[in-house]
């Protein structure tokens, strides 16, 4: 018989001997019990579950001995029935072996119906832990059936669907303890409980309350109600009259209306009407934006306050000042933008009481002060605010503080001595400005099991008297920072960490030798922290529960040990983050099972098929190393598991192989700058999670798959560029709504653009959420939302993008052999940054709706066949950095604009017919406008004497003219005299040439 066994059986023993012997009851005292069970009392057990009780008569005929039943020492009636615990025993096989063995249990059925009437006597009834497994058949009728029934429990009671709360609770008069909880129950009206009132304790969580208006009137008159928790329960708004202010209780003293949407109008004079009120929560509850109402200084005997996450704002000083009993007080969540100081005056008046203080995530402002003034404040939570400034130069006196929350705020200068926090459990510091050193005094916080200053501008050393007494410590994150760790080789720390965070610390060349120590760690993050060394064997035997470690961008150098082969004991890693260091040779080794391994730029080599040794994984990047060969065909072994596969910049050839297609739950998936050939497979189809698919740089062939477009329908990004694909762009392709990044430039593709890209819904908008990969079950990776990256062409150089992806929206389709026109429709792509259609064979004008694209910052149309003019729009594009149009049939005048006119002339070469800034050849409309402004504007007076001389030519010509003509015309010998001059003159110059030319031909004769 095993041990575990033996303690069960054991405990179960004395559970019966002790009920033999005494009647244990959660509100009373244990008494001898000398009855034995009533049979009609028994058999209404036994109806609950049969096989249960079949199991216990077994060993204990008295149903009074049986778990989760009590019985009255005095009347042997059962008197208690605590459900969960009858049904547990047998559930967990804890009765004895032998018993277990006669009657194995078969029934998972649960019958609650008027049988149990029977139980005349009950005091005590608990209906609890029946979700799941069990098919509860329930007829609740005889609820009201109990007389004496003071304390009535229904919790995690799940029906499958949702039932009444029964109306025959409203009979249990005597009822002082009334809990509904997570048992799928809702209540119309709660008129029922009107006649409850002796009903102390009134708890529905989960319970639908969203029909019953009368909750503030039945609460009301409730007269001895002290108890009232209504959370989860979304109750209507609350419609107030005179009446419901004078009956409301006088003996409420906790009230819990969390996690409901109420208009805050409706429920604060309500509230304000209880001053007896000790506790109060109203966490996340106001459906709208709400003033803190300065009447809550009314309620002196408040000790518990929580109004967190109801996005209050307004005076919280005046609000809380006068509060003298608080000892909890929850305002996180909220747009309270008071200054720090002021709030801790007006809470001056409870600083010997106040214990919780949490004012996180609002917009404080102001230095931080002395809360050591609370002499009992043991949790501080500033965290998410604006503060500013340093610490304190002096604290008051020692505090008893457990927990400093300081976390994502403003805080400069150094950590100060906080030696005399001797209580401090948890200091949280991370994300603010600090820029000074750590006081070696934190080395004297012997009880601190939480450090994390991580984030920060902190610098100095990290000496040993810094972690001297911190036996406790468990979580130590200093990541981040400008700190030194000057430990010394032989230093053993008085810790063992749980967590280990020094990302970004110098920790020497070595690898630090006090990591042999921490054998217990689940997350080591060492990245960037300047070591140069090899990797020592043992480090892999550190820690059995080790689930990520990170060691990536150091100068690791050297070739992976594998572990297995000197029967190495580490186990199952969930990531491992070997990436940016300087490892290489073949890889053999396995670590166990991950869920990512990140392995890139590396100088690792040879084959890849050490992969084949894990079962299973969720992330795999292999990229910027120098493995080559062909793809293992081993990928059916990672299934429905792996989601990111990077295998991109090696060296790795041929087809994919058919196990690949077993890969159906892929997000991302990068084959980036290898060798790998071939088409496409039609396995492909099967990728229908696939986000983010860049093939570019191989030797892929053959057509563009048509079933892309319908397949592939969550594709972001689709990278084919540098190919050797060929054929037409399918028109399926416009089906991908989701598509931000379009990739096939440089390869051989022909027809046309098509025009449906206004189907590209994801280029229509300028922002869209960043797209995190998930795995198979919908949770991030080990390492946290999985951020991909894509390598682009933009702007002539190679961008490497990640942290915002979802801001880069680009179509590249240069470098191939399209034909046919640049179509309009390409103009709805509004959020398109980079436009690159060179290289093509594209006519026609350049769109007038160019000017449409306003986000465009690159446009590249060189080195095509289009004509025309530039169209004027183009000048609104305001945010243009890159402008190519070279080397195209484009004339006419260049727009003038202020973007235009800041590129270089090459933007516009080879482009003959064109003219104007920036190229040097001008317009002729210019050169005419030019000389029109060199000249001198005539004023009236030149006007005048311009006119004169135009008319004293036009009359001289006309005398002239006619005095000549006139005297040839009319008289005869005149004409005779003058035609003779002109014949005699062309004669002579006749004769003369001729002579000349004669001359000169006897000259070239001789």
């Amino acid at each position: 018989m095993s041990g575990l066994h033996l303690i069960r059986e054991i405990k179960f023993l004395l559970v019966f001997l002790v009920g033999i012997c005494f009647t244990k009851t959660p509100s009373f005292s244990f008494e001898i019990n000398t009855h034995k069970c009533i049979e009609k009392e028994g058999e209404a057990i036994r109806s609950i579950h049969p096989t249960c009780a079949k199991h216990y008569s077994q060993y204990y005929h008295d149903c009074c001995n049986w778990p989760g039943v009590y019985c009255s020492n005095l009347t042997g009636h059962v008197n208690q029935l605590l459900l969960s615990e009858f049904l547990s025993y047998c559930e967990d096989g804890l009765l004895p072996k032998n018993i277990t063995e006669l009657l194995p249990l078969q029934s998972q059925t649960i019958h609650l119906d008027p049988s149990l009437i029977a139980l005349e006597d009950l005091i005590y009834l608990e209906i609890t832990n029946l979700a799941g497994s069990y098919e509860v058949h329930a007829n609740l009728s005889f609820i009201g059936s109990f007389p004496k029934l003071r304390h009535l429990i229904f919790a995690s009671f799940n029906l499958n669907r949702g039932i009444d709360i029964p109306h025959q609770v409203g009979n249990l008069t005597k009822l002082h303890y009334l809990e509904i909880s997570y048992s799928n129950m809702l209540a119309r009206s709660l008129n029922m409980l009107s006649h409850l009132t002796s009903l102390r304790h009134l708890i529905f969580l989960n319970v639908d309350l969203s029909e019953a208006t009368d909750w503030i009137r039945v609460v009301n008159n409730l007269p001895s109600l002290e108890h009232l928790e209504l959370s989860e329960c979304y109750p209507p708004d609350a419609i107030l009259h005179p009446h419901s202010i004078i009956n409301s209780s006088k003996s409420l003293a906790f009230l819990d209306l969390s996690y409901n949407f109420l208009k805050p109008s409706s429920i604060w004079t309500w509230i304000f009407n209880h001053s007896s009120l000790v506790r109060f929560s109203l966490s996340e509850t106001l459906s709208s934006d709400s003033k803190i109402p300065s009447r809550f200084r009314e309620m002196t005997s408040l000790s518990h306050l929580d109004l967190s996450n109801n996005y209050l704002k307004g005076d919280l000083p005046s609000s809380i000042k006068g509060l003298c009993r608080l000892q909890k007080l929850d305002l996180s969540g909220n747009n309270l933008k008071e200054d720090l100081s002021s709030i801790f005056q007006s809470l001056s008046c409870s600083n010997k009481s106040l214990m919780f203080l949490s004012l996180q995530s609002n917009h404080l402002t102001g230095s931080l002060p002395d809360f050591t003034k609370f002499h009992s404040l043991t949790e501080l939570n500033l965290a998410s605010n604006r503060l500013n400034g340093l610490f304190p130069s002096t604290f008051e006196r020692r505090s008893n503080l457990v927990t400093l929350n300081l976390q994502e705020n403003q805080l400069t200068g150094s950590v100060p001595d906080l030696s005399i926090f001797r209580s401090l459990r948890v200091l949280q510091l991370q994300n603010n400005q600090l820029n000074g050193t750590i006081h070696a005094g934190l080395g004297q916080l012997s009880r601190l099991e939480e450090l994390d200053v991580s984030s920060n501008s902190l610098k100095g050393e990290i000496s040993v008297s810094h972690l001297l007494n911190l036996s406790r410590l468990h979580h130590l994150d200093m990541s981040f920072n400008s700190l030194s760790f000057n430990v010394g080789s032989g230093w053993v720390p008085p810790f063992r960490l749980d967590t280990i965070g020094l990302a970004s610390c110098r920790l020497g060349s070595r690898f630090p030798e006090w990591l042999r120590t921490q054998t217990n760690y689940v997350s080591l993050d060492m990245s960037h922290a300047g070591i140069s060394d090899t990797i020592p064997f043992w480090f892999w035997n550190l820690s059995s529960r080790a689930t990520f470690i990170s060691l990536s961008h150091n100068r690791l150098r050297g070739e992976l040990i594998n572990p297995s082969t000197k029967n190495s004991t580490a186990s199952s890693f969930s990531a491992i983050d070997l990436s940016s260091n300087l490892l290489e040779g073949s890889l053999t080794l396995y670590f166990g099972d991950y869920d990512y391994l990140n392995l890139s730029r590396n100088s690792f080599s040879g084959p890849i098929s050490f992969i084949c040794k894990s079962a299973w994984m969720l992330g795999l990047d292999l990229s910027h190393n120098l493995f080559s060969g062909k793809l293992p065909d081993c990928w059916s072994l990672f299934g429905f598991d792996l989601s990111v596969l990077d295998l991109s910049n090696n060296n790795l050839s041929g087809e994919l192989p058919s196990s690949f297609g077993s890969l159906i739950r892929l997000n991302s998936l990068h084959l980036r700058n290898n060798k790998f050939s071939g088409k496409i497979p039609s396995f492909f189809c099967n990728f229908t999670r696939l986000v983010y698919l860049d093939l570019g740089d191989n030797l892929f062939s053959g057509e563009i798959p048509k079933w892309m477009g319908h397949m592939l329908p969550n594709l972001t990004v689709l990278s084919l560029r540098n190919n050797s694909f060929s054929g037409k762009i399918p028109l399926e392709l416009c089906h991908l709504s989701s598509i931000q990044i379009l990739d096939l430039s440089t390869n051989n593709i022909s027809g046309v653009i098509p025009n449906c890209l206004c189907s590209f819904a994801a280029m229509t908008q300028e922002l869209r959420p960043p797209v995190d990969i998930q795995d198979m079950n919908g949770t991030f990776l080990s390492i946290g939302p999985y951020k991909d990256y894509i390598s682009l062409v933009l702007k002539g150089f190679i961008y490497e993008y990640k942290n915002h992806l979802e801001l880069v929206k680009s179509v590249d389709l240069s470098s191939n052999m399209l034909g046919g026109i640049i179509p309009a429709e390409i103009s709805c792509l509004t959020g398109l940054i980079s436009l690159n259609l060179s290289g093509n064979n594209l006519i026609g004008p350049i769109t007038v709706k160019v000017g449409q694209m306003k986000s465009l910052e690159s446009l590249d149309l060189s080195n095509n066949h289009l004509s025309s003019q530039i169209p004027s729009t183009l000048t609104n594009l305001n945010f243009l950095g890159t402008l190519s149009l070279a080397n195209n049939n484009l004339s006419g005048r260049i727009p003038t604009g202020t973007q235009i006119q800041t590129f270089d002339a090459s933007a516009f070469a080879g482009n003959p017919r064109l003219c104007g800034d920036p190229l040097p050849k001008k317009c002729i409309e210019e050169g005419a406008k030019a000389d029109e402004n060199n000249n001198h504007e005539p004023t009236n007076n030149d006007e005048d004497i311009f006119l004169g001389l135009y008319i004293s030519i036009a009359l001289g010509f006309i005398s002239g003219f006619w005095m000549v003509c006139g005297f040839l015309i009319f008289k005869r010998s005149w004409r005779y005299v003058y035609f003779r001059l002109w014949i005699h003159l062309y004669d002579r110059l006749y004769v003369i040439t001729s002579l000349k030319l004669a001359s000169i031909r006897r000259c070239f004769q001789a």
